[in-house]
């Protein structure tokens, strides 16, 4: 009802993927698609750690995942829950896959049904923490064309 009121009409339904470490789908699944930590996962961490993650599943007072992460690529717009609409897109960010018999490996992606409007951001940005600590994007109006280089197409 919220939505419907504030946009004056029904909100749509989108269906969404995304790709993630492998090795926590069981914790993600239980808890639901949260912001990562600003912190490092910490290999002595009985709940982050030996799972290949740049960043923590822990809250802010884990004893062991106390280092700050920093931003190296590893998120390319900043810490965020991504999602695409193509599948091939989240596939790129599947890591941890299960081993099957026969050498073969396993990758799985989550399909979430979103609602409301999508945002698309095309470019990359202009200095590695131009995004760091932004909660939302779309307030940021006009400030967001200082944060990104939009992509130059040449045909």
């Amino acid at each position: 009802a919220y939505l419907r009121n504030k946009n004056k009409e029904e909100p749509s339904v989108r269906e969404l993927y995304h790709g993630t470490n492998n090795k926590i789908l069981d914790v993600l699944f239980r808890h639901g698609l949260q912001p990562p930590s600003d912190f490092q996962a910490s290999d002595s961490c009985p709940v982050s750690g030996g799972k290949g993650l740049c960043t923590s599943l822990c809250n802010n007072d884990c004893k062991h995942c106390v280092a700050r992460h920093h931003w190296d690529k590893c998120h390319m717009f900043g810490l965020g829950i991504y999602l695409a609409d193509l599948s091939q897109k989240s596939h790129r960010y599947c890591s941890q896959p299960e081993e099957l018999s026969g050498g073969r490996r396993r990758f799985r992606m989550v399909l979430c049904s979103v609602l409301g409007r999508a945002l698309e951001v095309a470019g990359h940005l202009r200095a590695k923490d131009a995004m760091h600590d932004v909660c939302n994007v779309r307030a940021l109006g006009d400030d967001l064309q200082e944060m990104i280089e939009p992509h130059q197409c040449s045909v």
